[in-house]
């Protein structure tokens, strides 16, 4: 027998108290090194067990409520425009999709709404099922380039606020599963790369409607930190984020995290 078959591990019981990561479906960790800029996410395992149990997200506060459930909206779009996309995640990324642009606005009047919460953890459930199987990009490598330089920035936040322009860049790269995504947002949005400022304008305007209006700036972020993380970013995608639809110049970079400052 191989040495590694008499390891003995400890067993990987997840308690999700969330609706956002989808981490007790997935076999990602993220790992920030402190005092540097290094945050990543890896590939570790699967959760032995996992609890996925809406009472345990009730006591998420208004603010966290917005940024996970971005966090599993983002999921969904970035695994099903990915170039590891398949035809369950584009299924699976839709409804999440669906379910958040529609339960977040109701939720945010009802917090304590168990129904609710139930609907938008089965959406972080998909979700995190739809970056198993073919991975995040261009908006998860920014995010954690910011993120880990300031970790007083929260993830979903942080998504929130590059998202849009990410949305703007993939929409015009893959314009046909895009708009499927955002049908729920406007319906009218069209599969073709020409309509990538409306597709901007409709995760913009979903998120204002829904009180996310942040900028990096907010979180002390300026642009001396911007060049810091285009650098990991671009060592990230050369890397690890193979999953991007489109070759991302500098010089996208740099437009995506102008207008988020």
């Amino acid at each position: 027998p191989s040495l590694s078959s008499n390891v003995t591990r400890l067993p990987l019981i997840a308690v999700n108290l969330t609706h956002g990561t989808g981490s007790e479906i997935d076999r990602y960790a993220v790992l920030t090194i402190d005092g540097t800029i290094e945050k990543r996410g890896v590939a570790i395992r699967y959760p032995d067990i996992s609890f996925d149990d809406p009472l345990y997200s009730r006591t998420l506060s208004r603010d966290q409520t917005i940024y996970t459930s971005l966090d599993a909206f983002y999921h969904s779009y970035e695994a099903a425009t990915s170039v590891f996309s398949n035809l369950l995640t584009i299924t699976l990324s839709k409804e999440a999709i669906e379910i958040i642009a529609e339960t977040l606005p109701k939720i945010l009047g009802d917090l304590d709404n168990i129904e609710y919460r139930t609907k938008l953890l089965y959406a972080s459930m998909i979700a995190g099922i739809a970056i198993d199987q073919s991975m995040t990009h261009l908006n998860h490598a920014l995010e954690h380039a910011f993120s880990g330089l300031h970790p007083e920035l929260p993830h979903g936040a942080g998504l929130a606020i590059l998202g849009p322009m990410v949305v703007y860049y993939t929409h015009k790269a893959v314009p046909e599963v895009s708009a499927q995504l955002l049908k729920p947002l406007d319906p009218e949005i069209k599969p073709v790369s020409e309509d990538a400022e409306r597709a901007y304008k409709a995760i913009r305007d979903f998120q204002l409607s829904v009180g996310l209006d942040k900028r990096l700036s907010d979180y002390g972020i300026d642009r001396k930190d911007a060049e810091k993380a285009i650098e990991f970013t671009v060592r990230m995608i050369n890397t690890r984020y193979t999953s991007i639809p489109f070759k991302p110049s500098i010089d996208v970079l740099r437009d995506i995290i102008e207008k988020s400052l």
